[in-house]
């Protein structure tokens, strides 16, 4: 008996654990979220954005990294070469990074390089907050 209120009181915390996590998600999506600074900046370089979510990218999701910390080597257009760059890693490792979404929902995109295709099932998206001093922070939204 007490197994199963142990597992309604744990199905319960997950349920409201999902539902805080869809309001925080759904705050940062409009633009209420923890803003203390603008990210117009970031925004509008486009090349910088893409490097440093990529390297956010590499140290927390990429499958299989080659080295633990390498240097960004070079930045390139991908297949949207507006909004969407290849960041390539002095160890070989290459991430695409699409900003489709930005500033408008304020979502980025980010996964491993395999051929010329960014594949869906490994892409996490996450959003993104900017501190009043300038320094741009991700949250992952979801992946694959």
């Amino acid at each position: 008996m007490a197994s199963k209120l142990q597992m309604s009181r744990r199905a319960s915390l997950n349920a409201l654990v999902e539902d805080m996590l869809s309001e925080l998600e759904s705050e940062f999506l409009q633009g209420e979220g923890g803003d203390t600074g603008s990210c117009s900046g970031w925004e509008s370089d486009p090349q910088s954005f893409s490097i440093t979510l990529a390297k956010f990218y590499y140290r927390t999701d990429f499958p299989n990294p080659r080295s633990p910390n390498p240097s960004v080597v070079s930045v390139t257009g991908a297949w949207d070469p507006k909004v969407a760059f290849w960041v390539t890693f002095d160890n070989g490792d290459v991430v695409g990074v699409s900003m489709k979404l930005v500033p408008t929902q304020h979502i980025a995109v980010a996964g491993p390089r395999v051929g010329n295709l960014c594949p869906f099932n490994l892409r996490c998206r996450y959003t993104y907050s900017c501190s009043a001093s300038g320094s741009i922070s991700f949250t992952k939204i979801s992946c694959g």
